[in-house]
């Protein structure tokens, strides 16, 4: 089972909860463990739980949207990824919704 954790910003007003409970599904089909900040994060210690499940990704994928350069936190991510050498692919938000409709 290979761990996912998803970078996206909650800047682009089309990346509401209904899509990432959408992309979680998806990404799981493949027997994946799914990490999505805003679904599966109610720790106390919301950074805490954040860092572990970052460090403990085997991947990364980063939801493209014209608004990832507005967001500090998509770069923070971003730049603590590959401080630790973690894989980073990018997954396009039109391409996910034509492979949710099949």
């Amino acid at each position: 089972m290979k761990k996912i954790f998803v970078i996206y910003t909650e800047k682009d007003p089309e990346i509401n909860r209904t899509r990432l409970l959408t992309i979680k599904k998806l990404l799981e089909d493949d027997c994946n463990y799914v990490f999505i900040d805003r679904l599966d994060n109610n720790s106390i210690s919301h950074q805490e739980k954040w860092f572990k499940e970052l460090v403990a990704a085997d991947e990364i994928v980063l939801l493209n949207s014209p608004f990832l350069k507005k967001s500090k936190w998509v770069r923070q991510e971003l730049r603590i990824a590959k401080l630790l050498g973690k894989k980073v692919r990018m997954m396009d938000i039109k391409y996910i919704d034509r492979i949710s409709q099949l």
